[in-house]
């Protein structure tokens, strides 16, 4: 359980640092997030999460990596499982907040990016299939502006 906790956040985090030029609402990000998961569809994670990210998460993650984490979930879950998420709350980050954290993500990082506007967001994501179902919390996520775009971040 750990480990498809840990391989979601991972890949959760990774999605939140791509970008493109659609409307980058929590909910398109999300889903992108669901289908580079549900698929192991590497591609699909540079989408969502922020250039900085994308750089380093593809010094770490493969597709053979993917491909296990999926077969993992399959065989905890059912091959049939499906993600589900729902947001019940998003704050605006403070000042001092957004300043924290691109201090962090920076010396993380070793990236000169700043997020310009940061939202936090509760909620709950549903691993749920034919064999078991899981009820895990999204608290540890964000929504942040990078250069006029919206992606996921790991706060």
């Amino acid at each position: 359980m750990k480990k498809v906790l840990f391989i979601f956040l991972f890949l959760f985090s990774f999605l939140m640092i791509t970008g493109c030029s659609k409307e980058r609402t929590i909910d398109y990000l999300m889903k992108g997030y669901v289908k580079a998961y549900t698929k192991a569809d590497l591609a699909s994670t540079k989408d969502i999460f922020p250039p900085y990210y994308v750089t380093y998460a593809e010094k770490y993650m493969t597709q053979e990596y993917l491909d296990k984490s999926l077969k993992e979930a399959k065989e905890k879950y059912g091959d049939d499982f499906t993600i589900t998420y729902e947001i019940t709350k998003k704050t605006k980050l403070t000042d001092e907040e957004l300043k924290e954290l691109n201090e962090k993500i920076a010396k993380y990082f070793k990236t000169e990016e700043k997020a310009t506007e940061c939202y936090k967001f509760e909620g709950t994501t549903t691993f749920k299939g034919s064999k078991k179902e899981d009820k895990q919390s999204l608290s540890s996520l964000g929504y942040c502006k990078y250069k006029g775009v919206w992606y996921l971040v790991r706060k």
